[in-house]
This record gives structure tokens, C-alpha cells and sequence, in this order.
């Protein structure tokens, strides 16, 4: 409960100081060059702020058993293209590939934190830069959507324990590494609500890729 109501209490504050550092950017012709670029940093860490208090959020609702899922078809291409505009990239660069033809049905809201999860972390664990890849397969009736990165990798002794509630890494390549230990179990139960589930295939020191089935939308 106290979770829930701290997140909703700094949301409001945050949208205010995402609307200066907006504003900011917008007229730079009045604040300065510099002013702007220092408003585009203090939108980014705002954006990571808001997606954290979202996930915790969600966590509460979790352990409280409140998950409720608001499903509608949309479309898939879309949605990763928002949670694409929505990341830090920085050094890295990012590929994407869906078909915009496909549709899912879904929690777009809850749908956006899986895919938002992922995609940071493929960021957050690649320190030095790198390619990260978020495509989609189709397979039959199905759609297999997947998050590759060229990061750190995840040791095959960790691999098990990554989806549970603030588990964290914790070694000399993850010791500079921010985070709760949240996302991934995050992930993991909104996939499981929808009827999904995630899986990981990684290397230590040559990336790791997250990927998740879910079935294609088609209307009646």
C-alpha cells in the first residue's frame, strides 16, 4: 500500500518538471542552446523515473492480486516504435523489425512496460554501446517477439533466478549498474497474465537475447 501511494504522490511533481524540461527544448531561441540540450537530459531521466514508478505501480498490484489486464487489438509495430522513442539510446544503436500487419490483443499499457523493460535493459547491460535488436518472427498463428543485445551476458547459474522479485547480479561487471531488481520479474508476470511466458538464451560476454510468444490478433 505505501508503495502505491508514493508513486502516485511523485507522479505529479515529475510532470512538472517534464513539462519545463519540454519547454526547455522547445524554445531555445529564448533559453539558450545549452538550456535545451540540458532540458533533453532532464526529460530522459524523468522518462526512466516515470517508467520506474510505473513498474512499481504495478509490483504492488501484483502482490496485492490487483493485476487487471484492459485488452484491446492493436497494432504491434506501433507499439514498439513508441517504446523505441521513449529510450535513452545514447552509444547504442537500435534495430527493429515487425511486420505492420500484425495485430495483438493485449494490455497495450502493461504490454508497453514488458517491451520498455526489455529494451532498457539490453541498454543498461551493454555499458560499452553496441547493437540492440528487437524483432518479430511469425510462426504460424503465434508471433515470437525478441530483445537482443551485445552486452555483459548473463552466467548460466543466474539465468534461473533473473525473473524473481528483486534479484539482482551482482558481480564486478553489474557493481556501476543502477536498478531494483524489479523489471524482469515485472515482466515475467504480465506475460504470465496474458498467457505468456519469457524466456532468455545468453552468453556471458557476448549479449543476451530475451524473447516471448504471443498470438497474432486476427479480427472476426
Amino acid at each position: 500500500m505505501f508503495i502505491s501511494m508514493a508513486s502516485h504522490e511523485l507522479k505529479t511533481p515529475l510532470t512538472t518538471v517534464m513539462i519545463g524540461a519540454q519547454m526547455m527544448q522547445q524554445h531555445a531561441n529564448i533559453f539558450g542552446q545549452k538550456s535545451a540540450q540540458l532540458g533533453a537530459k532532464i526529460e530522459a531521466q524523468v522518462k526512466k523515473m516515470m517508467l520506474m514508478i510505473e513498474d512499481f505501480l504495478s509490483i504492488a498490484e501484483v502482490e496485492e492480486g490487483k493485476l487487471q489486464l484492459n485488452k484491446s487489438a492493436f497494432q504491434l509495430e506501433r507499439l514498439m516504435i513508441d517504446c523505441v522513442g521513449d529510450l535513452p539510446i545514447g552509444k547504442h544503436t537500435i534495430e527493429m523489425y515487425c511486420d505492420p500487419t500484425i495485430n495483438i490483443f493485449a494490455d497495450r499499457t502493461k504490454m508497453d512496460q514488458v517491451i520498455g523493460n526489455l529494451l532498457s535493459n539490453a541498454i543498461k547491460y551493454s555499458p560499452n554501446g553496441g547493437k540492440v535488436m528487437i524483432n518479430v518472427k511469425t510462426q504460424a498463428h503465434n508471433v515470437r517477439i525478441y530483445v537482443r543485445d551485445e552486452g555483459i551476458g548473463i552466467e548460466k547459474k543466474h539465468q534461473k533466478n533473473i525473473f524473481k522479485s528483486f534479484y539482482r547480479v551482482d558481480n564486478l561487471n553489474t557493481s556501476n549498474i543502477s536498478g531494483f531488481g524489479i523489471g524482469l520479474y515485472l515482466v515475467a508476470e504480465i506475460l504470465r497474465r496474458h498467457g505468456s511466458e519469457i524466456h532468455v538464451e545468453s552468453v556471458k560476454g557476448k549479449g543476451s537475447t530475451f524473447y516471448f510468444d504471443f498470438p497474432i490478433h486476427t479480427a472476426c
